[in-house]
């Protein structure tokens, strides 16, 4: 739950950090509709197809100055949704932080093999990465 907190409270998109929050629901549309509500998109683009909001976010994020996208309760997404994620973070300015609160899936696993990546597990680092001052005690 700090995690999450520390994670939301950086929340500011005209600072470049944007935080999603995804909707628990099967299927990937929700989560490029969370992208893009968290981006201030308009609700037309929001109601797209999937296929529709993810290029919008691609366009989105192509067309902004370098920001921090941090995805949150990622341990609830599917494994090639983490791939697209990758593709959007290697096609983009964004520099994706991926909160994922579980054992790594062996298809997880083997993709964050061919990507560079960090795992931070203490909140003093999620705090240091997002910016905000840290709580002694509270590692």
């Amino acid at each position: 739950m700090l995690f999450t907190q520390a994670a939301m409270a950086s929340h500011d998109p005209a600072a470049g950090r944007i935080v999603v929050h995804p909707t628990v629901a099967s299927g990937d549309r929700l989560l490029w509709h969370d992208v893009l509500r968290a981006l201030g998109a308009r609700p037309q683009v929001a109601r797209a197809t999937r296929e529709e909001q993810e290029h919008a976010v691609h366009a989105a994020l192509q067309a902004a100055p370098p920001c921090r996208l941090t995805v949150l309760r990622a341990h609830r997404i599917r494994v090639a949704l983490w791939a697209d994620l990758v593709h959007l973070h290697r096609t983009t300015r964004a520099d994706l932080v991926l909160v994922h609160h579980a054992e790594l899936p062996d298809g997880l696993a083997h993709l964050l093999r061919h990507c560079d990546h960090r795992i931070i597990d203490t909140l003093a680092s999620v705090q240091k990465l997002h910016s905000l001052p840290t709580v002694s005690g509270q590692a």
